[in-house]
């Protein structure tokens, strides 16, 4: 992770120095140019600790040739701490697949939860623990409801358990609307409590005394941060499901973006991976989905029309949900913070306000959209 940022910055660094550890680092563009570098400086120093977002967890799989591997060892990384982003099952199996022959082993996983404002980890996976994940009933989760799948035909959805909450960290999920504890069954959104908790935002008086300084209606309890995450508690386990400002809210659903974009960044080849946004535009009375994917390559032609359609055809089989608006972009054209999360909110205000630009659109039901070919 970036040093600018509070996941590279507090475990990369002030953690190690706090501790007085040997530590190694790497920029993280030259992971990014070759993702076997890391594995090898694992290998190389001996290192036990070493963390990583989702997405690094994937490309040490997908960018790295099985001869390349032939000399990693990895038994000595006892503690992989995988943060900063949805963390997904199938990434660790992969993971775990390729890398325990040379090594690794499949506890050494620890998939966390943490924000800055709580500087830094809330609920961690403990050392030694193999990291668990439930498998629920997609359609009751766009509801709100947990649940396990109750036939073999339902879609089902695999959540990764981000472990038990730190010390000292009070947690409790709550009904964001009436600010009462959610039910046993229900997602609601994440409030923190304890020594961690920063003081506010800086020069913003205002989103600090909301952000900071929630009560519950139903006992009283606080002040508590509000993170503005989704998720439940089952067998004293964090479970994340998704970001509460980012929800898609269709016909009476809920749907989480980070599922959708990943159905459509794997929909066809010629989409960048992490690329994909999805989100809600107000469409006379109804809500309606729009997608903008990146392109790995710049093209035009009758192809990306054809990109338009397996992109609908995916997100309808996968999510039964039709797509209003399907915006393809050139590489780099996504907006991303400095630490590489998608900016949803940025992308729908360009959408709204005629700014994104885009090689290729489609428009559902003949609207009319003008295409820019770049």
């Amino acid at each position: 992770m970036p040093h600018f940022h509070d996941y590279g910055l507090v475990n990369g660094l002030l953690l190690n120095v706090y501790l007085g550890t040997h530590t190694y680092v790497i920029a993280p563009t030259v992971f990014l140019r070759n993702p076997l570098v890391w594995l090898q400086a694992i290998t190389k120093y001996h290192i036990t600790h070493s963390s990583g977002p989702n997405f690094a967890y994937d490309l040490c799989v997908t960018k790295t040739a099985p001869q390349e591997r032939a000399g990693l060892d990895l038994r000595e990384w006892c503690f992989a701490s995988c943060g900063a982003e949805p963390i997904h099952v199938e990434t660790m199996e992969r993971f775990i697949r390729t890398f325990e022959p040379l090594g690794f082993n499949r506890q050494s996983f620890s998939p966390a939860y943490g924000l800055a404002e709580y500087t830094l980890a809330a609920t961690v996976t403990p050392l030694g623990c193999m990291p668990s994940h439930l498998e629920l009933d997609a359609h009751n989760l766009e509801k709100g409801l947990i649940a396990p799948p109750l036939r073999t035909t339902c879609v089902t959805k695999k959540i990764m358990s981000c472990g038990p909450p730190v010390q000292g960290a009070s947690l409790r999920i709550i009904d964001d609307k009436t600010h009462r504890h959610a039910l046993p069954d229900r997602i609601g959104e994440i409030w923190l409590a304890g020594p961690c908790v920063t003081q506010g935002y800086w020069q913003k008086p205002e989103e600090t005394q909301r952000t900071f300084n929630a009560f519950t209606t139903d006992t009283g309890e606080g002040p508590f941060l509000r993170t503005g995450d989704l998720g439940f508690i089952q067998d004293g386990q964090l479970y994340v499901t998704g970001r509460l400002k980012d929800l898609i809210i269709i016909r009476g659903n809920n749907y989480f973006p980070h599922d959708i974009e990943r159905t459509v960044q794997e929909s066809h080849p010629a989409f960048k991976q992490g690329t994909a946004v999805a989100f809600s535009v107000s469409e006379g009375l109804d809500e309606e989905l729009v997608i903008v994917q990146e392109l790995r390559h710049h093209k035009s032609g009758p192809g990306l029309e054809f990109m338009a359609s397996v992109i609908r055809q995916a997100v309808s089989m996968e999510h039964e949900l039709p797509v209003h608006a399907i915006f393809l972009v050139k590489p780099g054209n996504v907006p991303k913070t400095t630490s590489g999360k998608i900016q949803r909110q940025m992308c729908r205000e360009a959408f709204l306000t005629g700014h994104l630009t885009n090689v290729h659109s489609s428009i559902r039901q003949g609207e009319k959209h003008e295409s820019i070919d770049l």
